[in-house]
């Protein structure tokens, strides 16, 4: 622009040329500094020194009229004021510098903006928070962060197996961000007294800190660990973790004793974590070949045991049988077997008939009938006495006591239950199996009557099985007795007896009512199949029992088993009755032998009890228990004693001056034949004399 001015004389003055230039260009706002030392608020925060923020403006044109700003509380309360504004050193220079002063006990963000000569406004610059968009450099109002490292890891296992190594690192220095530092740090493990750490956080500020937590003081199980931490500022922050250490409960398994064909092991422990140590406090970890005991395998040694088939011997650990040999001689009129000292008897030959023309009949001799398996003589190997060392006082249940197998329950003498006073319920002499037997429906105390007739439930030889069914009201029950082996036979002597022992008064009731019930005896050869628990009592029991029966045999093994079904329902097993249920085993013929008594050895829930015979049969056991498990049938040889004028040789025979009847009439027969042989000759001799 070029100004001129004229006065009334006409006198006219020109200016010089005026260049104007608009503006329209808005201010430009730089980053925000803060005071030297701006991280570490300490002239701020602890000396309550306001805090300087300084913000660069540009502006080319009108120049810089003023800087606004608005402090924004967390609260949302609002404070305006001005920045001092001033003019960058150099007469052309386009930058300015705003000053800020912000009170020490001040938290939230602050609002600028600028303005030039020209009305122009510069974009708002926000310090504050970084969310929601608003960039910038942050007021302090973070809280201290904490971490944990467990064993090296930020995430704790579930379960560590000792005290692990657990670092805490505890920070008040975000990026980017006004930090006031740490003023103190805390931790606490479980319910314990909070421990404060014991660190200078006053001559200077401290913005990290890292420490451990002392293993010494986490309890043996764990427990929780909780740190909290406080900024300058007052920010609170509180982090916790469960750290949780397995305590060992070790479960000791016993040592087991190697047996022949079974394993063994060393005593040893087991943790529920599953873990296997040698120690109690398992500090040695162990794995099942450090327990291991091979089995021993058969000792057979010692004399011989023999019948007239055979002989074999009997392993000295366990009592098992040899495979059985037969008996070695010299030759044909050799009557001592070479191995086991069996005394064999030889038929002689008949005598020829006078004049070698052909053989003469003897006149027939009446012989006792004896099994074809008897032995001549005892063996030898039969002791005839107890050793020296046998015990004073004998167990109840030996079988030279002969007591009942619950002798705390049963008497000891029952008439009605001797073999004598019960021919109709023997195994010996079975009636035949009948089908709905009545009895009368119930007692008073819930129990099924007995007719008074004896209602068997017996195994005939080929049979798989056999049933009797009681009547009982609307329903029934049928007793039924299994055998899977064709060796040996099984019965109970008395189903009704088995009714009352087994079945509960609510289950007789229902009975009653017209429900159908089923018992089921099973009887079985498990020999090749033992249980180890059973098979372990047993020779356990074996072992103990010699003590007073020096020569007793284990024969096989036999699983007494007990079912129930009602109605349609699954069978279920009983394990125990609440009386004793006579059953009656057949023994097998390989294991019937003369002068063998028997015995009847039960395990149950590791328990053996001896049982003796209770019968007078030599082909069965008969035997009353209240438990159904495992049994093992055993046996010794028994020496008959002489009876007085009885013969020494049989022991039926009656003698005539100690010596048998028979041999008697063998001997005058001899004299009688020698007397007429003579005669004959003489007879002869005087006859070839005559002229």
């Amino acid at each position: 622009y070029t100004f001129k001015a004229v006065d009334a004389a006409g006198n006219v003055t020109v200016t010089d040329a005026l260049t104007v230039k608009l503006d329209t260009i808005k201010p430009v706002m730089g980053d925000a500094a803060f005071n030297e030392g701006y991280k570490n608020l300490w002239n701020w925060l602890i000396r309550k020194d306001s805090l300087e923020i300084t913000i660069p403006v540009a502006e080319a044109g009108s120049g810089i009229e003023s800087v606004d700003y608005e402090l924004i509380s967390e609260d949302s309360s609002t404070t305006a004021g001005q920045a001092s504004v001033k003019k960058a050193s150099g007469e052309n220079s386009a930058g300015y510098t705003a000053v800020i002063y912000i009170n020490p006990d001040f938290k939230g963000k602050i609002m600028i903006t600028a303005r030039d000569h020209a009305g122009n406004v510069s974009d708002t610059k926000m310090i504050g928070t970084d969310g929601s968009g608003i960039h910038g450099i942050i007021v302090e109002d973070h809280a201290p962060e904490i971490t944990f490292s467990v064993n090296g890891s930020e995430s704790p296992e579930k379960e560590y197996e000792k005290a692990p190594t657990v670092i805490v690192m505890v920070k008040d220095d975000k990026e980017n961000a006004i930090s006031a530092g740490l003023a103190s740090v805390a931790y606490q493990i479980g319910n314990s007294a909070e421990c404060v750490l014991q660190e200078d956080f006053t001559t200077g500020i401290r913005t990290e800190v890292k420490f451990s937590i002392p293993t010494e003081k986490l309890p043996a199980a764990g427990a929780d660990i909780t740190v909290k931490a406080v900024d300058n500022a007052g920010n609170r922050a509180e982090k916790k973790i469960t750290v949780r250490i397995h305590i060992h409960r070790a479960v000791l398994v016993k040592a087991v004793e190697p047996t022949c064909l079974a394993e063994g092991n060393k005593a040893y422990y087991i943790c529920d974590c599953g873990r296997w140590y040698a120690d109690s406090s398992c500090t040695t970890e162990i794995t099942l070949k450090d327990v291991v005991l091979p089995a021993k395998g058969h000792s057979f040694s010692g004399d011989y045991v023999y019948d007239a088939d055979g002989h074999w011997r009997v392993c000295s650990r366990c009592a098992a049988l040899e495979e059985k040999h037969s008996h070695v001689y010299d030759d044909d009129r050799d009557t001592i077997c070479n191995d086991c000292g069996f005394d064999r008897t030889i038929k002689k030959p008949e005598p020829e008939k006078p004049g070698g023309g052909g053989t003469e009949t003897p006149s027939p001799t009446v012989q006792p009938e004896k099994p074809e398996n008897t032995p001549e003589k005892k063996p030898e190997n039969t002791p005839e006495k107890k050793p020296e060392n046998t015990p004073e006082k004998k167990p109840e249940n030996t079988p030279e006591n002969k007591p009942e197998n619950k002798p705390q329950n049963t008497p000891e003498k029952k008439p009605e239950d001797t073999p004598e006073n019960k021919p109709e319920n023997t195994p010996d002499e079975q009636p035949d199996i009948r089908d709905d037997v009545d009895v009368s429906e119930m007692t008073e105390d819930g129990k099924a009557n007995t007719s008074g007739e004896a209602v068997p439930t017996g195994n005939v030889k080929g049979m798989a099985d056999t049933s009797t069914a009681l009547k009982i009201g609307e329903g029934t029950v049928t007793v039924t007795v299994v055998c899977e082996e064709q060796e040996y036979t099984a019965g109970v002597s008395d189903t009704a007896a088995v009714v009352n022992a087994v079945l509960t008064p609510a289950q007789l009731k229902s009975a009653a009512a017209g429900e159908n019930i089923e018992i089921r005896v099973e009887v079985k050869d498990i020999s090749g199949n033992v249980p180890e628990k059973d098979k372990s009592a047993i020779e356990n029991g074996i072992k103990e029992y010699r003590k007073e029966i020096p020569d007793l045999v284990l024969g096989m093994y036999v699983d007494i088993s007990l079912f129930v079904k009602i109605g349609e329902a699954d069978w279920n097993a009983v394990t125990g009755t609440v009386e004793p249920v006579e059953v009656v085993i057949g023994i097998p013929q390989k294991l019937q032998s003369i002068d063998r008594e028997f015995f009847i050895i039960r395990s149950h829930e590791g328990e053996y009890t001896l049982l003796t015979d209770m019968d007078d049969a030599p082909d069965t056991v008969t035997i009353h228990t209240d438990r159904f498990s495992a049994y093992a049938i055993a046996y010794k040889q028994v020496s008959r004693t002489p009876q007085a004028g009885k013969c020494n040789l049989c022991h039926i025979c009656p003698t005539f001056l100690g010596i048998c009847y028979f041999v008697w009439l063998i001997l005058i027969m001899a004299v009688l034949l020698i007397v007429f042989r003579v005669i004959r000759r003489n007879r002869n001799v005087r006859e070839n004399q005559k002229p």
